[in-house]
């Protein structure tokens, strides 16, 4: 079992003093130490008041801003050694928030030797997103220490090309949509102690390889946090609390699950069936050539092959395309007898329902979208 890196407590001594998020952003660089004082830092608020951010970019090397979809998410890149910490020993004096749900409060690049400690960090919106809290991309060597991660729509922490060498010591992750943390090709340890992951909708995502381990030392999971890491076979757990488990893991069908086979000269178009799309989420399945009907798949066996689509439709009409890297909002209608309209930034499409082969093989029900002079199907 690995050991927890040692604690630290703030001190007032060679730190750089913050109070606004201007002094924040502007204090940022390689191996500088900077205590926060106590107060609520709204990093939209500061950022919308900007008013070229390219030009901004220009004059800050190691913090730059992009536009998400619904607003603007702050990167810092390459600061090694950088060290953020709330000044109070209680991590709810200093409160760090976000406001678009579609980027993450901090996103780190290339920042090895990274520490955060005793802050409160979230979203103010908690609906359907794509950003975490914090994410975390080619870092190494990170501790979080005494943190307060909150309120996102996806995950509290990300971790993704080769960030690893991650502890968590003495924090909370609580009421995020899909869970605690997401960490997709991980490098070393994931060691989380004396942590209480609590309110997330489950348990998060571990991609298990041989360069990475997780364990979790003394800490405490609730009731769908706990139902998916209990029975989990290859992450270490010491002295850990359970909540009530309620969900016992059916593996079967999962193992032997494989991609639904789509021919699209064998399927019959359905009336727009308003009640089966409410509510309901679509994965992308293949682009097809319309004069052929040849499929591209969006999955392949390498990442080079993958191709991301998905699609939401909300009961009041909302709902959001993601496509080829963008994630877009939408409006929905039911148009006619044998379609649906979709409505993207004043640009109208049309969805089309279609009842497949039900044997084994196939699947029972198909979508297909006409964006512009593509079509994309989902199921």
């Amino acid at each position: 079992m690995p050991t927890a890196q040692a604690a630290f407590q703030p001190t007032a001594e060679d730190y750089i003093h913050v109070s606004s998020v201007k002094e924040l952003l502007e204090a940022i660089r390689p191996n500088a130490d900077i205590l926060i004082e106590p107060g609520f830092y709204n990093l939209t608020e500061y950022l919308q008041e900007i008013p070229d951010w390219e030009e901004w970019n220009k004059q800050h090397e190691y913090v730059q801003i992009s536009k998400e979809f619904d607003g603007p998410e702050l990167h810092v890149l390459g600061a090694s050694g950088l060290r953020l910490e709330g000044a109070s020993d209680d991590p709810a004096a200093t409160e760090i928030v976000a406001e678009p749900r579609y980027a993450a409060v901090l996103d780190f690049t290339e920042c090895p030797n990274l520490t955060i400690g005793c802050l409160t960090m979230g979203h103010t919106d908690t609906g359907d997103c794509t950003g975490n809290v914090l994410d975390f991309s080619d870092c190494r060597g990170i501790l979080l220490n005494k943190v307060d991660l909150y309120g996102c729509g996806v995950y509290g922490i990300g971790c993704n090309d080769c960030a690893g060498d991650l502890t968590v010591a003495d924090s909370l992750i609580r009421d995020c949509a899909f869970g605690p943390f997401e960490i997709y090709s991980g490098v070393g340890e994931f060691l989380f102690t004396d942590c209480i992951f609590t309110g997330s909708g489950w348990g998060g995502f571990f991609d298990y390889n041989d360069d990475s381990s997780i364990s979790f030392v003394r800490c405490r999971f609730g009731q769908q946090e706990s139902n998916a890491w209990f029975f989990d076979d290859y992450a270490q757990f010491e002295d850990c609390t359970w909540s009530e488990i309620t969900q016992y893991p059916d593996y079967s069908d999962y193992e032997e699950w494989e991609p639904p086979v789509l021919d699209p000269l064998n399927v019959t178009q359905m009336p727009a069936d308003k009640e089966r799309i409410n509510d309901s989420y679509w994965t992308g399945y293949a682009q097809m050539n319309p004069e052929s009907c040849e499929l591209r798949y969006l999955f392949g066996e390498t990442e080079e092959d993958y191709e991301y689509a998905a699609m939401v439709f909300d009961a009041d009409g909302s709902g959001w395309l993601s496509i080829r890297n963008e994630t877009l909002e939408l409006s929905w209608e039911c148009t006619e007898e044998e379609n649906f309209s979709l409505t993207i930034d004043d640009d109208v499409y049309t969805v089309s329902l279609f009842a497949g082969d039900s044997d084994d093989e196939g699947y029972a029900v198909w979508l297909l979208l006409y964006y512009g002079d593509k079509l994309y199907w989902f199921y």
